[in-house]
């Protein structure tokens, strides 16, 4: 059973993982940031391609200045990103934003028309050097 079944995990990470969010309130609005750093952080894997050591300082924040207006503006530090794109989705899945850039900012309309609160899923899709292939989904909600 041993020669069939591999022990080893397909992915794991340890270090020193930071993960930190920030929500604060002046001038009668909120804003928001998101920060990580994966400084130190190992990446296991039985997979070769995915097998590496991230050992330069490897950060990415996103700052929301108001949320009742939210314009996103992503700061990225130790990635080469051959490609990046970000799709966003209403809850009945029609596509309200779409950008290739990584330092792309999204104001909460579709169309020139202010969205109404709502949660909408992103999915986050990006090439890094040496062909690795990134993908990532979740909410975003809108906030007026």
């Amino acid at each position: 059973m041993d020669k069939i079944i591999d022990k080893n995990p397909y992915f794991r990470m340890s270090g020193s993982e930071i993960f930190l969010s920030t929500i604060n309130y002046s001038d009668n609005k909120f804003s928001a940031e998101l920060y990580s750093d994966l400084t130190n952080t190992q990446i296991y894997s039985s997979i070769d391609e995915i097998k590496k050591t991230l050992n330069k300082k490897l950060s990415t924040s996103i700052y929301i200045e108001d949320i009742s207006n939210p314009t996103y503006k992503i700061k990225n530090n130790g990635v080469d990103i051959v490609s990046f794109n970000i799709s966003i989705y209403n809850r009945l899945g029609q596509l309200v934003f779409n950008s290739n850039d990584i330092n792309f900012n999204w104001n909460g309309r579709f169309k020139s028309v202010e969205l109404q609160p709502q949660v909408f899923d992103f999915f986050i899709e990006m090439t890094c050097a040496g062909n690795t292939n990134l993908f990532t989904k979740g909410n975003i909600t809108l906030l007026r």
